[in-house]
């Protein structure tokens, strides 16, 4: 029979379970030295990999390696969680990860957002179209305002600031990085509602060929991107290139 590499994960415990044989129950995710990953605060997994946060600020990740996704300058299977880099060393500072297709993100405490693996469609956000083995620092024109959390998808990525907007970067062949149009981007730009830009923002998720936003103040749910099946939420099966509100029905 033919096996798999899966993953499951509670970062409350620090427990997952990844190797080549099939797990019924977790186990326990530990470092190449056979120390058990400890002090996690968050965890995300992905299509075939799964990363780490600790309450140092490390970020850890394990699995598949094929496009460099565990970001830790090799394309090497890793079997035990290994840190993840830049191009100076081990990565520090950071504040939130998450995994996408072959690609990962993190932002840090300085308020700046990260992103490795593979970079076809610009989803690294640094302005290239490339993989990176190790971290690259995602940019926008003018800067990119502080990043309070980031989100990856299948191809795409976006992140919520500290002040309340929403940018995107990468693959745009359904809208969704929410710009209004389906030109990708190879750097991050800012989601839009209508003619003016999505406010008031506290944290984004990316699927594979939308996105959502949650808006604190007023609460309410904004998404955008692939709609056949309405995941955009707005009661239509028509993509949306800009960000609209999703429809709630209560009994």
């Amino acid at each position: 029979r033919r096996r798999h590499t899966r993953f499951k994960c509670d970062w409350s415990s620090d427990v997952c379970s990844s190797d080549l044989t099939e797990r019924l129950g977790a186990v326990r995710v530990r470092t190449p030295d056979g120390t058990p990953l400890a002090d996690v605060v968050s965890v995300s997994a992905g299509a075939d990999s799964a990363c780490a946060v600790t309450s140092k600020g490390a970020a850890w990740c394990w699995g598949r390696n094929t496009t460099s996704q565990i970001g830790d300058g090799t394309t090497r299977e890793r079997r035990a969680a290994v840190r993840v880099k830049d191009a100076r060393g081990r990565i520090k500072g950071v504040e939130t990860i998450s995994v996408g297709s072959g690609f990962g993100c993190l932002s840090r405490r300085d308020g700046s957002a990260w992103c490795w693996g593979d970079g076809f469609w610009g989803n690294l956000g640094d302005g290239r179209s490339e993989s990176s083995k190790v971290a690259v620092r995602v940019i926008a024109r003018g800067g990119l305002p502080r990043v309070r959390q980031v989100s990856a998808g299948e191809s795409h990525a976006c992140a919520a600031t500290v002040s309340g907007s929403a940018f995107c970067w990468g693959s745009n062949l359904s809208g969704e990085l929410g710009t209004g149009t389906h030109k990708k981007s190879p750097i991050a730009v800012q989601v839009r509602r209508g003619a003016k830009a999505l406010g008031k923002v506290t944290s984004v998720s990316a699927g594979n060929t939308f996105s959502c936003a949650w808006q604190g103040a007023p609460q309410a749910v904004w998404c955008w991107g692939a709609n056949e099946s309405g995941e955009v939420g707005d009661g239509t099966g028509d993509d949306q290139y800009v960000a609209v509100k999703v429809l709630f029905s209560f009994p």
